[in-house]
């Protein structure tokens, strides 16, 4: 009985071969589009939002332990510009 043959040759793709292939992306993308454009851009709309929620949340944090140690400072306490970035952060995180 003859040898099997390997069905999954590993690739020799050097990273110029890489970045060159990315010439074919906006034809791709096109295509897409042209499929449906409501999903297409629902979806970078998505993807896009998904990449900037977890930046928000950090900027969101730090604008609450700045606003909790200038509480601490405070004579009069005044929590409610802190009850409104934790709120906020809470609707972040939910999303």
């Amino acid at each position: 009985m003859p040898k099997p043959k390997k069905s999954l040759e590993p690739n020799k793709i050097n990273l110029k071969e890489s970045f060159a292939s990315l010439k074919f992306v906006p034809r791709f993308f096109k295509e897409i589009r042209k499929v449906n454009p409501l999903l297409f851009f629902a979806n970078i709309a998505s993807r896009i939002l998904s990449a900037v929620i977890p930046l928000a949340l950090l900027w969101v944090g730090k604008i609450i332990i700045d606003e909790v140690v200038v509480q601490i400072d405070a004579e009069v306490k005044d929590f409610s510009r802190l009850w409104i970035f934790v709120v906020a952060e809470l609707g972040l995180a939910v999303l």
